[in-house]
C-alpha cells in the first residue's frame, strides 16, 4: 500500500508570503503612509502644502512584486505638476477674492459717510424750507388800502411839472408757499391777458383763458381771489350780450370786494344789473319755492301724523 501524501491545505504554502517577507513589510509601510496622509489631510492648508516637488516623493521601488499597484515616477513628476499648477490658481484666486473684499469695504464705508452727510444736508433744507410748505394765508390783501402807497424810488422826472412812474405797486403773494405762489402769479398774469384781450374785442380767446384762471385759482383755496376770476368772466359775457349769465358771474363775485381792485368797479357793474339780479333772485325763490311744495311721489310711506283727519 501506497502511503498517502498530506494534504495540500494542511501545511503552509509554497507560494504564501511570509510575514517577515519584503513585500508584506512594503504593503504594511504604504498603508501605514497612507493611514498617516489620511488622518493629517483635514489640517492641512493651502499655504501649508509643499511648494516644490522635493517634498513629496513617489512610492516607487523597482524590486515591488505588484507594479499594477503602483504609479510610475513619470506619472507621479506629472500629477506632481499638476497639483501644484492647481494649488497657485487657488492662492491667486483667494489673494484677489481678500483684495476685492477689502475694497468693498472701503467703498462701503466711503458710501456710509456719503449717506450721512446727505442726510445731513436733507435736514438743514427741510428745516430751512419748513415755513415755505405751509399752506395757510400769510398775507390777506385789503382794497383800498388803508395807507396810500408812497412814490416808487425809481420814478423819473420828465419836466418840471410831468413824473412818470417806471414801477407799479409792489405785490404780495398770499401764501410763501413758492408751489402756490406759482399758481397766485398765473392767475394774475392770466388776468391781465384778459383784461388787454378785452380792451381788443377778442373775446372768444378771452372766454377760454378765464376760464383757465378759474381753474388755477381753485386750487389756491382763497375765494376772494376765485370771485375776481368770476367779475372777469362777467366782463367777458356782458360783451356777449349774455346778460343772465354775466349778472349770475357778478353776483358771485362780490366777495372780492374789499380785497382786490377789481371790487371796486363790482359795485358799479352790479348796480347796472340790478333788474337782472332781481329778476335772477325771483327765479331763485320760484324754484325753492317749488322744492318745498313738492308732493311724495307714489309708492312712498306718508307718516300717520302727516295725513289728513278723517270726518
Amino acid at each position: 500500500m501506497e502511503t498517502p501524501s498530506s494534504p495540500p491545505f494542511d501545511g503552509p504554502d509554497g507560494n504564501e508570503e511570509h510575514p517577515g517577507s519584503a513585500s508584506s513589510s512594503l504593503v504594511g509601510t504604504t498603508s501605514t503612509r497612507d493611514e498617516e496622509y489620511s488622518s493629517h489631510g483635514s489640517e492641512i492648508d493651502v499655504d501649508s502644502l509643499p511648494h516644490q516637488p522635493n517634498g513629496m516623493r513617489a512610492p516607487f521601488l523597482s524590486s515591488s512584486p505588484l507594479p499594477d499597484q503602483m504609479i510610475s515616477e513619470e506619472h507621479f513628476l506629472k500629477l506632481n505638476a499638476r497639483f501644484r499648477h492647481n494649488l497657485s490658481i487657488i492662492r491667486e484666486e483667494r489673494d484677489q477674492a481678500l483684495e476685492r473684499w477689502q475694497q468693498a469695504k472701503r467703498i462701503n464705508s466711503r458710501l456710509i459717510e456719503a449717506l450721512q452727510v446727505e442726510r445731513a444736508k436733507r435736514a438743514e433744507l427741510e428745516e430751512y424750507l419748513k415755513p415755505y410748505k405751509s399752506t395757510e394765508i400769510a398775507h390777506i390783501p385789503v382794497w383800498p388800502l388803508p395807507v396810500p402807497l408812497a412814490p416808487p424810488p425809481s420814478t423819473t422826472m420828465v419836466g418840471e411839472d410831468e413824473e412818470i412812474a417806471t414801477e407799479d405797486q409792489p405785490f404780495g403773494y398770499l401764501y410763501n408757499n413758492p408751489l402756490y405762489q406759482g399758481y397766485e402769479l398765473n392767475v394774475n398774469i392770466i388776468i391781465h391777458r384778459v383784461k388787454t384781450l378785452i380792451e381788443n374785442q377778442c373775446l372768444v380767446k378771452a372766454a377760454m383763458l378765464i376760464e383757465e384762471a378759474l381753474e388755477k385759482a381753485e386750487k389756491l383755496n382763497y375765494i376772494p381771489i376765485y370771485a375776481k376770476c368770476l367779475y372777469w368772466k362777467g366782463r367777458v359775457l356782458h360783451l356777449q350780450d349774455r346778460w343772465q349769465e354775466a349778472a349770475k358771474a357778478f353776483l358771485d363775485a362780490r366777495p372780492c370786494i374789499g380785497r382786490y381792485r377789481e371790487g371796486e368797479e363790482l359795485k358799479q357793474w352790479l348796480t347796472k344789473y340790478e333788474v337782472y339780479i332781481e329778476e335772477l333772485f325771483y327765479e331763485q325763490e320760484l324754484e325753492i319755492d317749488r322744492a318745498t311744495r313738492k308732493r311724495p311721489s307714489r309708492g312712498l310711506c306718508v307718516p300717520a301724523a302727516e295725513m289728513p283727519h278723517t270726518p
